[in-house]
């Protein structure tokens, strides 16, 4: 049975009521009479059961983080526009009609996530469909999984019913060494997402891609 030393050290620990304050029984030679054993036990008994009052009462009041709750309203099908700066000369713009399906699901992890499914069209007419980037935003506000890559948050901004986010990392982008930034803008109804890349040795970004997007009718 624990000691009253150790149920106070756990009542410190945990900042729950501490147990209650009547004497304990001093350590003797001889084994603790039945009387003294029942009397720690309702002790210990009263003092559980007020360590797991507070628990419930301290998840009631603090409900567990919910890290995909401000890009839950990017759930649903969405219509627009892919613009996109050619890898060929990084000047050329094109831009496509592109469809995007956004669900809730848990990666392999077991950890909250959205998939994000593309559907668009290229110019010469190439039908592309079936690709997948996953959104895995996690418990640290610093930083998110997208697409595969770790993404630093720059920028976080919730109010007025809208989410702003500005993520960057380190990597490639056409074979070089750059830095690239996604800049996320999303109300209840329409959201865009910007992608620009930084040369190394260069000193400003340029716009590779920009999605437009409204919630799909029907």
């Amino acid at each position: 049975m624990p000691s009253r030393s150790l149920l106070v050290l756990a009542a410190a620990l945990f900042g729950a009521p501490a147990a209650p304050a009547q004497p304990v029984h001093a350590p003797s030679a001889d084994a603790p009479s039945a009387e003294a054993a029942a009397l720690d036990a309702v002790l210990v008994v009263e003092w559980a059961s007020a360590l797991v009052r507070e628990i419930e009462a301290r998840r009631e009041a603090h409900p567990a983080a919910d890290p995909v709750a401000p890009f839950r309203r990017l759930v649903g099908d969405w219509a627009g526009t892919l613009t996109y700066t050619d890898y060929g000369d990084d000047s050329t713009r094109v831009e496509l009609g592109v469809r995007i399906a956004v669900t809730e699901r848990r990666d392999s992890l077991d950890t909250p996530a959205l998939e994000f499914r593309y559907a668009f069209t290229e110019p010469d007419g190439r039908a592309f469909e079936g690709a997948r980037d996953l959104l895995v935003p996690g418990t640290d506000p610093a930083r998110l999984w997208f697409g595969g890559a770790a993404w630093t948050v720059v920028a976080r901004d919730t109010t007025g019913g809208r989410l702003r986010l500005v993520v960057e990392r380190e990597g490639d982008d056409d074979n070089r060494p750059a830095t690239i930034r996604e800049t996320l803008t999303a109300g209840p109804e329409a959201w865009t997402l910007v992608n620009e890349v930084r040369y190394a040795g260069t000193a400003a970004f340029f716009e590779r891609y920009t999605f437009v997007l409204r919630r799909a009718e029907g």
